[in-house]
């Protein structure tokens, strides 16, 4: 038996190809050409010399069986790269929705800690007349009261509110604001609830600045780095990104293993890549289920080629 069939007879479970198995090969062929010219220096014949290098490096099938099981490792490790990868983002998934609900959570508390806003006393009006057929007197003197106390601390903040219900007038609030608090002639309405009810405000410049400062300081609350829900929203997001790059291993490692086309794979992870950073860059919250959504189109899709290849090299198939 001469080299090239040796190698040959190694190799002859794997697709011949196979760039990654013709580089084997050609090494191996290197190998044993390299022992024969050394065993030829030392005064055998090179029949002898091809003989004993091929003696020394195995038996044929045992080679091959060694390296079928190699390959069969490979494909046990890269299955259970996608489970691990599954694992992963669950994980990640879990954390990051954890973060979500806390900064909410950590958000509301702030907000009501927070000293009395504009948009605190609608709300607190809108508790009044919610669900209302009409107000009673009883509910115009609470809202009198609540307006009081705002503007006594707030110099008139809210120096005039109209509640309407479906265009008609149910309630007015007035107080004297100071001309040169009003130059801007700052109002604003709320939209009607579904039982027609509306609130009309009109507010000094200094309240209005006042209360947009302290409300933009609740929208800053989510990237406090010293809070908890900072903390898990990005071990979240590290852990998914972190399964995303174990399905891309995976995937590469299954098409080299089973001889797919990479240019259609590279081209599909690159898509998938691309519009998980903008998703991400986009709004970092629905990074979750678009990255849930390309695990499990890859897993269909995959198998659909698989089952398509598998039929296309079965005897029916290929008749």
């Amino acid at each position: 038996m001469n080299i090239e069939s040796y190698v040959e007879k190694v190799y002859k479970n794997f697709d011949g190809n196979n760039e990654e198995v013709k580089v084997l090969k050609e090494e191996m062929k290197g190998h044993l050409y390299d022992s024969v010219r050394d065993l030829m220096s030392q005064g055998h014949s090179e029949k002898e010399s091809i003989k004993i290098a091929i003696r020394n490096f195995g038996d044929e099938d045992v080679f091959t069986n060694e390296l079928e099981e190699i390959v069969s490792r490979q494909k046990k490790y890269t299955n259970i790269l996608l489970k691990i990868a599954i694992v992963v983002f669950v994980i990640g998934g879990i954390v990051r929705i954890a973060g979500v609900i806390a900064q909410e959570k950590f958000q509301k508390e702030y907000y009501e800690s927070l000293p009395m806003t504009q948009s605190k006393m609608e709300q607190k009006i809108e508790d009044v007349i919610k669900d209302k057929v009409e107000l009673s007197e009883s509910d115009k003197t609470m809202i009198t009261k609540m307006l009081n106390e705002y503007n006594d601390i707030n110099d008139n903040g809210l120096y005039f509110v109209e509640i309407n219900k479906n265009g008609q007038s149910y309630y007015k609030y007035e107080r004297t604001a100071s001309q040169e608090l009003i130059k801007n002639s700052g109002e604003g309405e709320t939209g009607q609830d579904k039982s027609g009810w509306s609130i009309h405000r009109k507010h000094t410049d200094t309240d209005s600045y006042r209360s947009d400062s302290i409300e933009r300081g609740v929208s800053e609350v989510q990237y406090y780095s010293n809070t908890v829900h900072f903390l898990l929203k990005n071990v979240g997001f590290l852990l998914i990104t972190l399964s995303w790059m174990l399905v891309l291993i995976y995937y590469t490692q299954k098409f080299i293993l089973e001889k797919r086309n990479m240019k259609i794979l590279i081209a599909m992870l690159s898509v998938e890549t691309i519009i998980s950073f903008a998703a991400f860059t986009s709004d970092k919250e629905i990074i979750v289920p678009v990255v849930l959504i390309f695990i499990v189109l890859n897993r269909y899709l995959f198998r659909i080629k698989r089952d398509k290849d598998n039929t296309a090299l079965s005897p029916q198939g290929a008749n």
